[in-house]
């Protein structure tokens, strides 16, 4: 699956779920060209670390929100996996180079006031990605994707 793919099943993962709709790669540095796959610009978002707190105790941000989608997870085409621990071989972002500019982007962004939940292929397959989000947005995770009772040949459900 690539990461276009990857995108895609969450952002219908997420519309299933009635979440806000995100822009898609949005450019957030005043100076750089640099994109956030997943942004919530002009929505703050109140993150509450423990479902009993208050808004206005310790603990409580109000933040801007995006998503990144991790690339170090895919591999380039004919790749093998490792005979010892079965993962495949990381793409350009899960090389030094790659991982430093990675780093230096979402560094930038979190100094711009943005918090970034990163997520692996792995994470928006089995719902742990959307689970993060709809607790980000105050919302009851599901306990099960209904993208997966649609099917694997469903796609867009703006079509």
């Amino acid at each position: 699956m690539t990461k276009s793919d990857l995108e895609e099943r969450l952002l219908r993962d997420m519309q299933l779920e009635g979440l806000p709709v995100p822009e898609r790669n949005h450019k957030f540095h005043p100076s750089r060209k640099w994109e956030l796959d997943f942004a919530w610009p002009h929505q703050l978002v109140i993150y509450h670390p423990d479902p009993g707190l208050k808004i206005g105790t310790l603990g409580v941000a109000e933040t801007r929100l995006a998503v990144e989608i991790q690339g170090a997870v895919w591999a380039r085409k004919g790749a093998k996996r490792c005979p010892v621990c079965r993962e495949m071989p990381a793409g350009a972002h899960g090389r030094g180079a790659g991982l430093e500019r990675d780093a230096e982007k979402l560094n930038a962004a979190q100094l711009l006031g943005w918090t970034v939940l990163q997520f692996t292929s792995r994470m928006v397959e089995d719902g742990r990605a959307l689970r993060t989000l709809c607790r980000a947005f105050g919302r009851k995770p599901p306990a099960t994707l209904r993208s997966a009772a649609l099917g694997p040949d469903y796609d867009d459900i703006t079509k």
